[in-house]
C-alpha cells in the first residue's frame, strides 16, 4: 500500500509538471505555426520553399501531438467526441508513419469497411495508432511487417469476450506485427504506467498505459494476443456512432470577417504580430495589446467599433479571464475569444457560463480563426 500511495504521489506531481510544460510548448508552438502560415502565403510560387514551410508545418503538428500525449497523462486533456471515419483516420496514420517507420519495414491496411463511424476525437485516435505502430517498429527490428486491420464486431462478440452488456455493433482496429512477442508472465503488468521491457533510455514505459486510458475515454476495449517469435496484436473495440452522420469538417464559413475590428491581447510578441498580420490580411483592423491594461485602455477609446476581442488567458499582472470580467462592466454585450495552451475542462465549462463566447487552445490553425470570429461576431449579444 505504501509502494502504491508513493507511485500515485509521482503520477500526480508528475501530471502537474507535464500540463506546465504542455502550456508553454504549445504557445511555442503557435508562435511556430502561425508564422510558418504567414510565411506560405508569401511564397506559393515557390514550390522549393514551399517544400521547406511544409516540413516546418508537418514538424510542428507532430509537435502538437507529443503535447497532447502530454496533457492527457496530465489527465488535463479535454476530448472531443465527435462522429468520425476509423477508415479515414488508418489512411492518415499510414501516411504519417512514412516518416517514423524505416523503409525496409512494410506497413499494410487491410480496411474492411467504407464507413467505420464510432463517436471520436482525432487526434486521440491518431495518437492510439500511431502510438501501437511506433512500438510494432521496435518490436519487428530492421525488418518485417507492420498490418493494420479494421472490421466490423456483432454486439455479442463484446458481450462474450468483455462480459459487457453491448447494445450496438462495434468497430475494432487491430495493429499486428511480425516480431517476436511478448512473454506471456509479463501481459498482465503490459498497461501499468512505466512499465518497459525497453534498455535505459529507449522508453518512457507510459505508450501503452496512454493507449488504454485513450481507448478507454471512448468508450472502448483493448486485447492483446501474443506468440513468441510469432508476432504480436493489439485491438481496439470502439462502439459504432449512434449518429451516422459525419460532422461537417470545413472551415468555411457563412459570416464575413472583412470590415470587421479586432482587439487582440497576447504578451507574446510574435504570436500577437503573426496574428495581427492574419487578420489584416484577411481585411479586418486589429488593435493589439501586450497586457490587459493595455487592453482596457484600448477598448475605453474604440469600444463603439471593436467587434471582438481575442485574448491569451494567461498573462502577467491581468489574466485575459480578468480582463473579460473588467471590460464586460464596461459592455455587457462583448464578444470575447479566449486562448490558451491548455485548460482544464471544467475551467473552460465555467468560463463560457460567464459569458465569454468561445475558447481555444493553442497552438490553432490561422486558417480556422476567421471562421471562429465570424460565427462568434454572428453570435446573438443576449446569448
Amino acid at each position: 500500500m505504501q509502494a502504491q500511495l508513493l507511485q500515485s504521489q509521482k503520477l500526480e506531481s508528475l501530471g502537474t509538471l507535464a500540463g506546465g510544460i504542455a502550456h508553454d510548448f504549445n504557445n511555442l508552438l503557435a508562435m511556430l505555426l502561425g508564422n510558418a502560415e504567414l510565411l506560405k502565403k508569401h511564397i506559393h510560387q515557390d514550390p522549393k520553399l514551399n517544400k521547406y514551410v511544409d516540413q516546418i508545418i508537418d514538424v510542428s503538428h507532430r509537435g502538437v501531438s507529443i503535447s497532447k500525449q502530454l496533457l492527457f497523462f496530465s489527465r488535463q486533456s479535454e476530448i472531443n467526441l465527435q462522429p468520425i471515419s476509423l477508415s479515414h483516420i488508418i489512411e492518415e496514420v499510414k501516411i504519417m508513419l512514412q516518416h517514423f517507420i524505416p523503409k525496409t519495414i512494410t506497413v499494410k491496411t487491410d480496411i474492411g469497411l467504407d464507413q467505420g463511424i464510432i463517436d471520436g476525437d482525432a487526434g486521440h485516435l491518431h495518437q492510439i495508432i500511431l502510438n501501437l505502430c511506433l512500438n510494432a517498429k521496435d518490436a519487428v527490428g530492421d525488418h518485417g511487417t507492420i498490418t493494420i486491420t479494421e472490421r466490423t464486431v456483432d454486439d455479442s462478440i463484446i458481450r462474450k469476450k468483455f462480459s459487457f452488456e453491448a447494445q450496438r455493433p462495434y468497430v475494432s482496429i487491430a495493429v499486428s506485427d511480425t516480431g517476436m512477442g511478448i512473454d506471456e508472465s509479463i501481459i498482465p503488468k503490459i498497461f501499468d504506467p512505466f512499465f518497459t521491457t525497453k534498455e535505459k533510455g529507449k522508453g518512457t514505459g507510459l505508450g501503452l498505459s496512454i493507449v488504454n486510458g485513450l481507448v478507454r475515454s471512448h468508450h472502448g476495449f483493448i486485447d492483446v494476443t501474443t506468440k513468441k517469435g510469432l508476432g504480436t496484436t493489439f485491438t481496439m473495440y470502439f462502439p459504432t456512432s449512434e449518429n451516422i452522420s459525419l460532422k461537417n469538417t470545413s472551415h468555411e464559413s457563412l459570416h464575413s470577417i472583412k470590415g470587421k475590428t479586432i482587439l487582440v491581447v497576447d504578451d507574446e510578441e510574435l504570436f500577437r504580430n503573426a496574428l495581427k498580420e492574419y487578420l489584416e490580411n484577411s481585411g479586418c483592423t486589429v488593435l493589439s495589446a501586450s497586457d490587459g491594461f493595455t487592453a482596457l485602455d484600448l477598448y475605453r477609446k474604440h469600444r463603439k467599433t471593436i467587434d471582438v476581442v481575442i485574448s491569451d488567458l494567461g498573462m502577467p499582472n491581468m489574466s485575459g479571464e480578468e480582463m473579460f470580467k473588467k471590460i464586460k462592466e464596461m459592455n455587457p454585450s462583448v464578444k470575447v475569444i479566449i486562448s490558451s495552451g491548455y485548460l482544464d475542462r471544467s475551467i473552460r465549462s465555467q468560463m463560457i457560463a460567464n459569458g465569454i463566447k468561445e475558447v481555444i487552445i493553442k497552438p490553432y490553425k490561422f486558417s480556422d480563426i476567421d471562421k471562429i470570429i465570424g460565427d462568434v461576431i454572428a453570435m446573438d449579444p443576449q446569448k
